[in-house]
């Protein structure tokens, strides 16, 4: 072996043992990033980088992939701080966080997040508060394996930073969203959590999350394309909900599919105004789509299959419109109600609210295609056009009870199968189920009040 050779091996060997020396440390990346002006880019090369960084007002830091490694276990890995009239970026890097928070946008400007993975072992993947933030083609991973849900333990309030577990995927408070192709999946506590802040998200999956896939808590959001599928409640006995919303908040989906959770598909509560276009809600533990409280909520051409308990269950609801929908396979499931228990399956559980179906099959629910509870009210509240019920056996179509039925209230549902000889039949007055009361709601635990730094810290 020639000296050269001898001197690069060992030379390679140094560089192996103490790190590539073309990479800069975290303070040496900080000097550059605090001397760079707005609209300048620092770039990171295939370099791993370990410590705390800030990028400043306007500046972008563009890495070069998923070998471009910036990671951290205390306080915050990566802040992009904002202000009105500049934009802040990261750009394709992948952020490996077991400290509070990965990625935070803080200040009252514009930020961009994207072509990044972020993996987080505990804390927050991504958390922003007043600022505007554009998230794109970001994969935020925690470490609940999908495989492992039903033996994982959920993180239980309250939530605190370096608590050990990863909680929250996104954590959004008085801020703007836009959230394209951008998937959180295997978080102890929510998917990502919306507080007061205005949301669009599009071609998205929020997937494998224990407790809560996607909460939206007043404000607002607008949902295209986006899959809330498989949340969990894990080891413990606790409700699940592939999508929560809560409050003062409006929701509009396009195709959006809530899919195969432990409990709850859509949950909607407390004044919500919800309208979703060409819904999939299918094979929830409980209720494929669930309202309580008031607001008001449209399904426009969706498919709610092969849910537990109830298809749609909505209560003290003044204003459902169910049009052009399929609701079936609704299979037999027990809930518990304060000192109750309910057992049901049916497609539409009604109770004391008002509105309208059209254009709507009800097939092969195991208990009744359409309850209807008037609590003491009248048939007159609702109106049908076009609707069909289905059943064999014992199933029942479409009952009204404890009210004032009105003669030919039913006019425009058409009975299939058994059940034009089991309604008129039917001598009992079913179970109904009641509202859900805070309990069982998940806690946000002063997230609302607090902001994010409740959970990510100064």
């Amino acid at each position: 072996m020639t000296l050269r050779l001898s001197i690069a091996l060992a030379l390679v060997a140094l560089a192996s043992a103490c790190g590539d020396p073309s990479c800069p440390s975290a303070a040496e990346l900080q000097t550059e990033l605090d001397a760079a002006a707005a609209g300048e880019v620092v770039l990171l090369g295939a370099c791993r980088v370990e410590g705390s960084l800030v990028v400043p007002v306007g500046v972008t830091l563009a890495g070069e992939g998923a070998d471009s490694i910036v990671m951290g276990a205390t306080g915050r890995v990566l802040t992009l701080e904002t202000a009105a009239g500049s934009v802040t970026t990261a750009r394709d890097l992948r952020v490996e966080s077991s400290a509070c928070g990965a990625v935070v946008a803080t200040g009252s400007g514009d930020a961009v997040l994207e072509g990044t993975e972020i993996v987080v072992s505990q804390g927050v993947g991504v958390a922003v508060e007043g600022a505007s933030l554009t998230i794109r083609d970001v994969d935020i991973v925690g470490p609940v394996d999908a495989a492992d849900l039903a033996v994982s333990l959920p993180a239980l309030p309250p939530f605190s930073c370096g608590g050990g577990a990863a909680t929250h995927g996104l954590v959004a408070v008085d801020a703007t969203v836009v959230a394209e192709r951008t998937d959180v999946r295997g978080f102890e506590a929510f998917g990502a959590l919306l507080v007061r802040s205005t949301t669009t998200w599009s071609e998205s999956e929020l997937r494998a999350n224990l407790g809560v896939g996607l909460e939206v808590l007043d404000g607002s959001a607008d949902l295209t394309d986006v899959t809330l599928a498989e949340a969990s409640f894990g080891a413990l006995a606790i409700e699940a909900y592939d999508g929560i919303f809560v409050g003062d908040a409006t929701v509009t989906s396009t195709r959006l599919r809530a899919t195969d959770g432990s409990t709850y598909g859509l949950f909607h509560a407390d004044g919500v105004v919800a309208t979703h276009t060409d819904a999939t809600v299918t094979g929830n533990g409980f209720a494929g789509v669930w309202a309580q409280g008031g607001g008001a909520l449209t399904l426009d051409g969706a498919t709610v299959m092969d849910n537990a308990f109830a298809g749609v269950a909505t209560f003290d609801n003044p204003a459902l419109e169910v049009l052009g929908s399929t609701i079936g396979g609704t299979r037999e499931s027990a809930g518990v109600f304060g000192l109750r228990t309910v057992t049901a399956a049916d497609g539409l559980h009604l109770i004391r609210s008002a509105g309208s179906v059209e254009g709507t099959d009800l097939r092969r629910n195991a208990r009744v295609g359409l309850l209807l509870d008037l609590d003491g009210g009248t048939t007159v509240d609702y109106s049908f056009d076009s609707v069909v019920v289905e059943g064999v056996g014992a199933e029942l179509g479409a009952i009204a009870q404890n009210g004032t039925v009105a003669p030919g209230w039913d006019a425009a549902i058409d009975r299939l199968g058994d059940t034009a000889v089991n309604d008129p039949a039917l001598a009992d007055v079913l179970d109904i189920a009641g509202a859900v009361g805070p309990p069982c709601l998940p806690p946000v635990d002063g997230v609302a009040t607090g902001g994010i730094g409740t959970l990510v810290g100064p």
